[in-house]
């Protein structure tokens, strides 16, 4: 196994735990609403950096636990953004 395959793997393998609690933190910070990346960055208190979330979301997404549930201006670029929101159960 080459030196860059041995440390990513050891860096996933430290990550994926924390991993797990962002995204229940993000499943919370949404509750009933329907937010965009930027809204639940600074809901969560990250500021805008949208990094703290974006990659969660799209796991979230893909296990099926929240949906994109429609478009939105973001004021601050002022480009069409996906709004989340959490499946109903």
């Amino acid at each position: 196994m080459n030196i860059t395959m041995e440390t990513r793997r050891e860096s996933h393998e430290f990550v994926k735990p924390l991993k797990h609690t962002r995204q229940a933190d993000i499943i919370s910070a949404l509750g009933n609403d329907a937010l965009t990346a930027r809204e639940i960055a600074i809901k969560m208190g990250f500021g805008e950096d949208m990094n703290k979330v974006r990659p969660r979301l799209t796991e979230l997404v893909e296990k099926g636990r929240i949906k994109v549930d429609g478009i939105r201006c973001c004021p601050v670029t002022h480009k069409r953004v996906a709004v989340f929101k959490v499946v109903g159960e």
